[in-house]
């Protein structure tokens, strides 16, 4: 059953033919603002991907991907989950150079997903990823990147309301930081909540496969990556050797259990970036709305 809640009493601010022009102005002027403040370039993303080439993200590992049969080809085409892995092969496909990345206008379906106010079965968000270098690979810039991008984000909400006056969304764009290290030493007894069953099908459900507990990792940006506490902004990204923090859509948590990268993740192929060129620490992804 869908979690989604609409308060009692609440109203659209906008006609449905304001909506569709407000979106439109917020396609254009947010991704000029992205584009320009992180120097990235637009590219075309796939909708489906061919299933046997591991690119299409596994999420938590239990959503099925909604595949057909491609005849002509003799394969299964898989529409996109994600496209996080997709994102990195084409960083070196493109050949971006040092201080250059991409984003894209990603259209994914997840079958299996639970619906609230904040998920989707149908998914309409902007994706990007940087090349950075090993220099760059620290807390400083990634504070710099999540401030960008809520510079870009306020910008457009600005615009915004210049042009529709009863939108009255004023993010700040004065950030706080925690790492998640510094919560954990806050709050060092409060455990992480199970992860939620998964849907399978129709009247089925599926929990996640067993694994190990979280474990304790020293490591800086593992455990303690930087992560901020605030609103929800609009990209969407990660970050191993390349950089990027979430879209209007991408913020928030992964809502992956933290031990699960070891079976959600098949190995990349021949064609993939080198090691030197993906190394690096993971920032966390931010959806805007």
């Amino acid at each position: 059953m869908s979690n989604l809640t609409i308060p009692a009493g609440y109203k659209m601010p906008l006609s449905n033919n304001e909506l569709q022009r407000a979106i439109e102005l917020i396609h254009e002027d947010f991704q000029r603002n992205l584009t320009l403040r992180l120097n990235l370039h637009r590219v075309s993303a796939p909708l489906f991907v061919d299933g046997r080439t591991g690119l299409n993200d596994d999420l938590n590992g239990v959503e099925r991907p909604v595949s057909f049969d491609i005849p002509d080809v003799g394969t299964e085409g898989q529409v996109v989950h994600s496209l996080a892995k997709w994102k990195r092969l084409a960083l070196k496909r493109y050949e971006f150079p040092q201080g250059m990345g991409l984003f894209t206008d990603m259209n994914a379906i997840r079958r299996d997903e639970i619906v609230d106010n904040l998920h989707s079965i149908y998914v309409d968000q902007w994706d990007w990823e940087k090349h950075i270098g090993q220099k760059d690979r620290n807390t400083q810039y990634l504070k710099d990147t999540v401030r960008d991008i809520v510079g870009a984000l306020c910008d457009t909400a600005s615009v915004l309301r210049n042009h529709f006056p009863a939108l009255g969304f004023r993010p700040d764009r004065d950030l706080y930081f925690i790492t998640t290290q510094e919560l954990e030493d806050r709050y060092p007894n409060q455990e992480p909540p199970p992860p939620a069953p998964r849907r399978r099908g129709p009247g089925g459900a599926a929990d996640p496969p067993a694994g190990p507990p979280p474990a304790r990792a020293p490591a800086p940006y593992s455990r303690a990556g930087p992560t901020t506490a605030g609103p929800r902004t609009t990209t969407t990204g990660s970050s191993t050797g390349t950089s990027s923090c979430g879209t209007p859509p991408s913020s928030g948590p992964s809502r992956s259990p933290p031990w699960a990268s070891g079976w959600t993740r098949p190995p990349w192929t021949a064609s993939s970036p080198p090691p030197g060129a993906m190394s690096g620490g993971s920032c966390p992804s931010t959806r805007c709305f």
